[in-house]
């Protein structure tokens, strides 16, 4: 996969004594909304939901009567509580958005694995075709709707440890080796985590996953930009992918990757006022 850098430079922001691009500093606002229905969706239209989840801890008990049983089994499993809280928000979140777009109970949507594990929706019409992918780091969560066209998300929080040189002298092709070996320190984490969450978006966006496709993904070109294009190794070059990336806060970066690149993005901040609203309709 390539993937070339579009944009300029972010200004940047210290961190825990780590270097970052301050992009939320640098860059106009987006257009975030706090709509009471969901925004018509297009076929060139990928819509971003974002939330800091602790938000909604006023309605988790609600938001845990949405989930199927095994999402439920998947929570209890968790030892972490407020892992648990998190999980619990994060998929009751997605279920009450999605139903949204589909008019149908939360409760009632019903999901399946593609081979590769990424999740697919069992209620979609064939007119509407909804894609969706979820992540969530920390508190922070993003979905990403689609009709039509796949789509992949990730967030990752600026402040977490990461094993940066390791990570990519094994995993990272050789010119992005190279390109690394001539940066210096603060430049190196700084585009690493902007490379790292570019191609994990994509790599969902395919469904194939960081341990099947990391080896295939190559990023080249000016870093620290606000989007790259992308195509996968033997998908040639009829296939391609947009990224963009998505300042949620001073400390979490998001990225949202799509087939093609003639698409826009709608992105939305449901308040908890809502959110209780869009629980009281359904009860």
């Amino acid at each position: 996969m390539k993937i070339t850098w579009r944009g300029g430079n972010f200004q940047m922001v210290v961190i825990g004594g780590r270097q970052f691009p301050n992009m939320i500093a640098t860059r106009p606002k987006p257009n975030r909304v706090r709509p009471i229905e969901v925004p018509a969706l297009d076929a060139r239209s990928v819509h971003l939901w974002t939330a800091d989840v602790r938000t909604f801890r006023p309605v988790v008990r609600r938001f845990t009567r949405l989930l199927s049983a095994e999402e439920r089994k998947r929570a209890v499993r968790l030892a972490d509580p407020a892992h648990r809280m998190h999980f619990i928000l994060a998929h009751g979140f997605l279920r009450l958005v999605l139903s949204r777009y589909l008019h149908a109970q939360p409760e009632r949507l019903r999901f399946q694995s593609h081979a590769n594990g990424k999740p697919r929706l069992l209620n979609a019409t064939d007119s509407l075709c909804l894609e969706f992918n979820l992540a969530h780091s920390g508190h922070m969560t993003m979905i990403a709707i689609a009709s039509g066209r796949s789509v992949g998300v990730d967030v990752e929080a600026l402040t977490r440890p990461v094993r940066a040189q390791a990570i990519v002298e094994r995993y990272f092709a050789p010119a992005e080796r190279a390109h690394f070996a001539s940066l210096p320190r603060p430049r190196y984490e700084k585009e690493f985590i902007l490379y790292w969450t570019a191609k994990e978006a994509v790599l969902k966006a395919t469904g194939l996953g960081l341990a099947g496709g990391l080896s295939r993904c190559e990023v080249i070109g000016h870093p620290g930009g606000r989007s790259a294009t992308a195509r996968l190794q033997g998908e040639g070059k009829a296939r391609s992918w947009l990224v963009r990336f998505v300042p949620l806060s001073v400390e979490c970066l998001g990225a949202v990757a799509a087939e093609g690149t003639e698409w826009r993005v709608g992105h939305y901040q449901p308040d908890l006022r809502l959110i209780r609203r869009w629980l009281d309709e359904r009860e």
